[in-house]
């Protein structure tokens, strides 16, 4: 096992990974349906990171710039959505719905008569293990291969986006209609949102409190994950961080963390059955379905 994926480390070093958005990767011999391949790029597992009009609506820190764009998301090494995808997302980045959960920091309203189906995003498992392979002019997407994504520097990015949002004026006001307004939330990855319908001072405001509760309980992780750790490309902490979020959502009484500083490069898991435990350092057992 320890030579494939070294085999396949070395074939994804020689290749360049850029994801031109109008090819389409050749569907590889892995036993899906078409079905089975969009559920596993799109299914929820629970994972609320942000409103999803809000994650379209935001701004890089340091531009005005919208944070999630082709050009930011492919740097960031995550691959882009096909052009006839429903989901105009990431690959991995999936929609969640359903009731607020107030254990889990999400009961978040900022319009009035909410419903509790708004739409959220978080990232599933195919985020970190889908992998593509471009060579000259041909392409490969292999589902349950390792990522090159740098997660820690999307989560350091989005964070920042979302202090500066709430902290800069000019920001905040191209902010809040961008989520008060826009109701396309289908529209390509990149495209400016509507901005354009009447906004009140109080809707503003409600918004803005929703917002500060966001960037609390994003700091509060962030601080619990601080690290001089670099994680780079293709590698990840992720039991850390797990533990982590985890920890800073059930708010514990003597809470405690751990610097997340043992990244590791992500595995490949199509081989999971055969595994008795899983994780890199075998903590969870494979009970199997």
């Amino acid at each position: 096992m320890r030579r494939s994926i070294a085999l396949l480390a070395v074939s994804m070093a020689l290749v360049s990974c850029k994801h031109d958005s109008t090819e389409q990767p050749p569907k590889t011999s892995q036993g899906w349906s078409t079905a089975d391949q969009y559920s596993w790029y799109r299914g929820s597992q629970g994972s609320r990171l942000l409103p999803l009009s809000w994650l379209l609506a935001l701004e890089e820190a340091q531009s005005d710039q919208l944070f999630l764009r082709p050009e930011s998301v492919e740097r960031l090494g995550y691959l882009l959505p096909e052009k006839d995808d429903k989901v105009q997302l990431p690959i991995g980045f999936a929609i969640d719905r359903g009731p607020i959960g107030k254990d889990m920091a999400t009961d978040i309203r900022w319009a009035a008569g909410q419903k509790d189906d708004v739409p959220w995003v978080g990232l599933n498992c195919s985020a970190c293990h889908t992998a593509q392979i471009k060579a000259g002019d041909r392409m490969l997407r292999i589902d349950g291969g390792p990522t090159l994504a740098d997660f820690q520097s999307f989560v350091r990015g989005l964070n920042a986006a979302l202090v500066a949002t709430a902290t800069d004026r000019a920001k905040f006001h191209r902010f809040a209609p961008a989520v008060l307004c826009d109701e396309n939330l289908g529209r390509p990855l990149g495209a400016e949102p509507k901005r354009a319908c009447p906004i009140d001072a109080a809707a503003e405001q409600s918004l803005k409190v929703a917002l500060d509760k966001l960037v609390k309980r994003q700091q509060g992780i962030a601080a619990l994950n601080q690290t001089d750790s670099a994680y780079g490309y293709a590698r990840l902490d992720a039991v850390g961080h797990i533990f982590n979020k985890v920890a800073y959502l059930v708010q514990a009484q003597d809470q405690f963390g751990g610097p997340p500083d043992a990244p590791v490069s992500y595995p490949i898991i199509w081989n999971v059955h055969q595994h008795d435990f899983v994780q890199w350092n075998g903590i969870a057992p494979n009970k199997g379905a």
